[in-house]
């Protein structure tokens, strides 16, 4: 093996280990801790439900950023800095808030400048990421990583959430959340030194883009079908997902030990399934992997709209499926967005297809947001079930949608 396939081998194994350490510092700054800082604060479950949503508005950043990083011929750099801002933004949105004993207008802005800041750096770092992978075997790469992010995330989030619990019950629910997003802050920086030592693929070319430029992947016909679905996933999730932290803590009275505990059993399926995912993936294509997705998360709200609070034992399965199949939809729509996408432009098609489908999600949850009150008034569990039967019967035409999709 030589000099450039040991660095590139050493990089990848450093990527794994920053890919885990980002999925769990995501999970401290968003989802139940942010929800449960919201309503800490008294914070509504409709406005709960609109911050939570920051992470598709800021999204709209993914126009931008491509006019930036195709005119770099060395992206790492700019990348690492603008992952480094979103990751502390994120932990100091919640620090800065109890300081200051602050509301939802402390909050916001800088929970939202952290995910425009996020928004901005995904096109380039999806690139960088998808760039790194061995060519052979993507799939068992992508699942050996999502498991290993599974394991170390789940592990972390409970033994985060039995002290936040502890410190709840004790009556230092404010120190329990100051712990939760200062962490957030100190690992900001370790996740920074980790990104630092990812290789970096040479020999990119330098593209000059123009603003018309953008709408170059509306006229791919290969391509159009994975952006329609695309925009139908997220609106069809985010019209309740927005609404599952709040239904959790508040209507289902879960604490935070129960939703890890939860979280736990759920990832140990995802492990087994994000393997099965990847050969799926190797052995029958990626459409099959994305439709096996759309099946189990119609299966999952389906279940989350009838569930009785006598059988709160079921929500680990539902979890599951819920989690197995956004594991699938993640792993197999990047990957055919990066193969039906030409070679050269791809953060265009990367940064346009995100753009366009997180901002129709924020529409669905902008629309939720306003639904969910009025079926409150006449529905029981605050009319929240409502949505998520609605989600279900949006991933069934998700499932038949995505027949219209290349094979890749």
């Amino acid at each position: 093996m030589n000099t450039t396939h040991i660095r590139e081998a050493r990089g990848r194994r450093f990527y794994i280990a920053e890919n885990a350490l980002a999925s769990f510092i995501f999970s401290l700054g968003t989802g139940s801790f942010m929800a449960g800082l919201l309503s800490y604060m008294g914070v509504s479950p409709a406005a709960c439900a609109l911050i939570g949503a920051f992470p598709q508005l800021g999204c709209i950043m993914q126009l931008v950023s491509p006019f930036l990083f195709e005119r770099l011929e060395r992206r790492k750099p700019s990348i690492i800095f603008c992952c480094f801002c979103f990751r502390f933004l994120l932990g100091f949105s919640g620090v800065y808030t109890l300081l200051t004993n602050g509301g939802e207008l402390t909050v916001m802005p800088i929970y939202l400048a952290a995910f425009l800041m996020a928004g901005f750096v995904t096109p380039g770092l999806n690139q960088w990421n998808m760039s790194i992978a061995p060519q052979e075997r993507r799939g068992r790469f992508f699942a050996t990583r999502d498991i290993v992010s599974a394991v170390c995330n789940a592990a972390a989030i409970f033994a985060v959430s039995r002290a936040l619990d502890n410190l709840i019950a004790s009556g230092r629910e404010r120190e329990g959340y100051m712990l939760v997003f200062g962490a957030v802050l100190v690992l900001s920086v370790v996740d920074a030194i980790l990104l630092m030592q990812v290789h970096e693929p040479q020999g990119g070319r330098i593209h000059k883009l123009t603003p018309g430029e953008l709408l170059v992947p509306f006229g791919n016909r290969r391509y159009r079908p994975i952006i329609a679905f695309i925009v139908l996933w997220f609106f069809t999730q985010n019209l309740s997902s927005g609404f599952m932290a709040v239904y959790q803590l508040t209507v289902l009275k879960m604490d935070y030990s129960t939703i890890a505990m939860m979280t736990m059993i759920s990832s140990a399926v995802s492990i087994g399934m994000s393997w099965v995912w990847g050969r799926v993936a190797d052995r029958m294509g990626w459409k099959r992997l994305l439709m096996a997705g759309c099946l189990l998360m119609l299966t999952g709200y389906a279940g989350w709209s009838v569930l009785p609070g006598t059988l709160i034992a079921l929500a680990p399965v539902l979890q599951s499926l819920t989690t197995a199949g956004s594991s699938a939809y993640n792993m197999s729509s990047l990957n055919i967005q990066y193969a039906l996408s030409p070679r050269e432009g791809k953060t265009v098609y990367l940064g346009l297809t995100a753009a366009v489908s997180n901002l129709t999600g924020y529409a669905a949850v902008w629309i939720g947001s306003q639904v969910q009150p009025a079926l409150a008034g006449v529905l029981t569990r605050q009319g929240i079930p409502a949505l998520f039967a609605v989600s279900a019967a949006g991933f069934c035409l998700c499932a038949l949608y995505a027949r219209r999709i290349a094979d890749v």
